[in-house]
């Protein structure tokens, strides 16, 4: 699927299992992900390219499983997780997002490994 130009390209909300996978999601005005209060929610393979804030949000979710997406050039943060947010951020690719790769204030709760971040403000390398 391709997703473009409206204010948030997709938004699930108080969902269980809900999967959003293969989509290139670009040019929102807001977030071009965004998962919300949802149980165990998969984020996998999508290319979520040019969004006007953050590339993936996810909040008030537990269980979510962000994994192999590309995040390129968004006006936000590459990916972003609210602070009750458990689960695992994977083997993701940030490049260039305006803000940061990865929201730098982690939840407790998650687990972040294998995802690569070339430019944007942060340093480049792995997070």
């Amino acid at each position: 699927n391709t997703l473009h130009g409206n204010y948030v390209n997709v938004l699930v909300m108080e969902a269980c299992n809900p999967t959003i996978t293969d989509n290139v999601v670009h040019k929102a005005h807001g977030h071009g992900i965004h998962l919300s209060e949802s149980t165990r929610g998969l984020v996998l393979r999508n290319r979520v390219v040019g969004n006007g804030s953050a590339g993936i949000t996810v909040d008030g979710s537990s269980r979510a499983m962000v994994a192999g997406n590309l995040v390129q050039g968004n006006g936000g943060c590459g990916i972003s997780l609210g602070k009750k947010v458990q689960g695992r951020v994977v083997g993701n690719v940030l490049v260039g997002n305006a803000v940061d790769g990865l929201r730098d204030r982690l939840p407790a709760g998650a687990k972040v490994s294998g995802n690569v971040h070339i430019g944007g403000p942060e340093e480049n390398g792995e997070l």
